[in-house]
C-alpha cells in the first residue's frame, strides 16, 4: 500500500487524505476498484492525542516508489477480528468499543501487537455521513491448539 502518515488528534488526518488523493490520481493509481484504507497504530484511551500515528492508505495494484511523505509498506498477513461500521467516522469508536470491550472478552481471543485497519467502503463525497460503511479490523492473536 501507498500512505502518508499523519501524526496528532485522529480527527485532523483530512491533510493526509488531501495530499494523498493528487498523489495517488497523478500515478494512474485511483479507479472504481481502488481499496482506501486507514491504519490507527496507536490507542487513543492510551496514547496522547499529539502522538497518534494514523497512515491514509491506498491498496496499490503495482510497485510504488516512495517520494517526499508517501511512504510504501505491505500490511502483515494474519487473523483479524472484523466488524462492519455504519455511520459518520466520528463514531467508529464506538464500534471499536463494541468488537474490542465486549466481543473480544466474550471470545476468550487476546489483540496481537499490530495495528487496526479500517476499510473504508464508501466515500464521504458521495454518500450522506449516516450511511458511510467502514469495516474495522483488529489484529488477533494466533490461536494456540
Amino acid at each position: 500500500m501507498a500512505f502518508i502518515r499523519h501524526v496528532g488528534p485522529y480527527n485532523e488526518v483530512g491533510r493526509a487524505w488531501s495530499n494523498l488523493y493528487p498523489w495517488a490520481a497523478m500515478q494512474g493509481l485511483l479507479g472504481p476498484g481502488t481499496r482506501v484504507l486507514g491504519i490507527s497504530h496507536d490507542d487513543p484511551d492510551i496514547t496522547p492525542p499529539d502522538k497518534l500515528r494514523y497512515d491514509a492508505a491506498l491498496v496499490v495494484s503495482r510497485p510504488v516508489a516512495r517520494a517526499g511523505e508517501i511512504g510504501v509498506v505491505e500490511i502483515p498477513a494474519g487473523e483479524y477480528a472484523t466488524a462492519l461500521h455504519t455511520g459518520p467516522y466520528h463514531c467508529l469508536s464506538d464500534s471499536y468499543a463494541e468488537l474490542a470491550g465486549k466481543w473480544l472478552p466474550e471470545t476468550g481471543r487476546e489483540l496481537r501487537s499490530a495495528a487496526a485497519i479500517e476499510f473504508y467502503l464508501d466515500s464521504p463525497q458521495t454518500v450522506p455521513a449516516e450511511d458511510l460503511r467502514t469495516e474495522i479490523c483488529l489484529p488477533l492473536e494466533a490461536e494456540a491448539y
